[in-house]
């Protein structure tokens, strides 16, 4: 929504704050839409944990409605940014329920551990491509190099 605007506001540059304040209206309230969504899913699982527990009868109903909070906060988990992820699970940190509160600081938790370990796996992958580039330029200069003394040193006729 924010890129639509963005590009609306770059075709008639006097909307272009009417348009920034309207993206950061629709980003907010999917934000809010999330934050619920996520709430949903974690009272969802909640009351599916609670369920299983009271009664023996009803726990494959409760397993099924565990795993369906638990997909819904998987594509909720896949389909938002890091940041985006984050400021939408905040507010459950101060849910009135302590279950809810504890879920959402795991998932928090979680996503930022998921978060550092992609960080790393992108350093890594920038050393190795670096560490390659270095060798590249390494052995074309001992070729250059090879090359050169091999036409400095070829016998002249005399």
């Amino acid at each position: 929504a924010r890129r639509e605007a963005v590009a609306a506001a770059a075709a008639h540059p006097e909307d272009e704050q009417a348009a920034e304040e309207a993206a950061d209206l629709i980003a907010l309230e999917l934000q809010r839409g999330y934050a619920a969504l996520a709430e949903n899913a974690l009272v969802m699982i909640r009351a599916a944990t609670a369920d299983a527990e009271d009664s023996s009868k009803d726990a494959k109903l409760a397993s099924r409605v565990e795993r369906g909070g638990r997909r819904v906060l998987g594509a909720l988990d896949g389909l938002l940014a890091p940041g985006a992820y984050l400021n939408a699970i905040a507010p459950l940190l101060e849910h009135t329920d302590p279950r809810v509160r504890r879920k959402a600081l795991r998932l928090v938790a979680h996503r930022l551990r998921a978060a550092a370990a992609a960080s790393v796996a992108r350093g890594a992958a920038a050393k190795s491509k670096s560490r390659k580039a270095r060798s590249r330029a390494r052995a074309m200069k001992h070729r250059q190099a090879s090359r050169q003394k091999g036409a400095n040193s070829a016998p002249m006729d005399l």
